[in-house]
């Protein structure tokens, strides 16, 4: 068992850096279309501000550089 655990990839690093830049990072892909932008920072300073944060719904990066018509 302790040397399946030592073996096993650190999680807690890799979401440590998710939740500070917002970026993924991943070795296998997990089929995102987006790997940066994808968290958003909330601050509780005051209840209305905080809930503001999450008033705009964002559709990402892929969608914000799509070229359609």
């Amino acid at each position: 068992f302790s040397r399946a655990l030592a073996t096993t990839w650190d999680i807690t690093s890799a979401m440590n850096y998710f939740l500070a830049t917002g970026n993924v990072i991943t070795k296998s892909g997990l089929g995102l279309m987006q790997f940066t932008g994808t968290t958003v920072i909330a601050e509780k300073l005051n209840y209305w501000r905080y809930l503001s944060h999450f008033r705009c719904v964002h559709r990402g990066a892929f969608f914000a550089e799509m070229r359609t018509t």
